[in-house]
C-alpha cells in the first residue's frame, strides 16, 4: 500500500498535471480486484448495441471493455515535479555524486532526488519534502 505522503504528492502534481491522468498509452489502470495493468495501446471507442465500449492492449493482456476500471495515471518523474513546485518557491538544484540532484528550499531542508527513479521510487524523506512545499 503506497504511503499516504506519496498519494498527497501524487494528488497535488496531478492537479498540476492534469494530462498525466488521461487514459493514454503508458498510464496505469485498475481492475476492480486491485490488480494493476500498464496500458501500451488505447482502441477508440465503440458502441455495441446501447453500451459504449473502451478496449485497451495492456502489458499483460487485451481488455475489450474497460468500464469500471480506474485510472491510476502516469508515472511522476522529475520534470513533472519541477512543474509543480514551479513559482511556489525558490530552489536550487546540485548536482552530487550519486546519480541524483539535490533539492535545496528557502529555509535551507534539503533532500535528494535519485535520477534513476520515478516518483514511486524514491525517499520517504524527499516524499515529506515535496508534499510540505506544494
Amino acid at each position: 500500500m503506497p504511503s499516504q505522503i506519496l498519494q498527497s504528492v501524487k494528488k497535488k502534481i496531478y492537479a498540476v498535471c492534469p494530462e498525466k491522468m488521461e487514459l493514454s498509452a503508458g498510464c496505469v489502470i485498475k481492475d476492480h480486484c486491485g490488480f494493476g495493468y500498464t496500458v501500451w495501446r488505447v482502441y477508440p471507442k465503440i458502441k455495441i448495441g446501447q453500451e459504449w465500449r473502451q478496449g485497451v492492449l495492456t502489458d499483460v493482456c487485451q481488455l475489450d471493455n474497460i468500464f469500471g476500471f480506474e485510472i491510476l495515471g502516469h508515472p511522476l518523474g522529475l520534470s513533472e515535479v519541477l512543474r509543480a513546485i514551479k513559482g511556489k518557491i525558490k530552489f536550487e538544484l546540485w548536482s552530487v555524486n550519486t546519480p541524483g540532484l539535490l533539492f535545496v528550499s528557502e529555509d535551507n531542508k534539503s533532500t535528494v532526488w535519485n535520477l534513476l527513479v520515478n516518483l514511486d521510487g524514491q525517499s520517504e524523506e524527499l516524499w515529506k519534502f515535496l508534499d510540505e512545499i506544494l
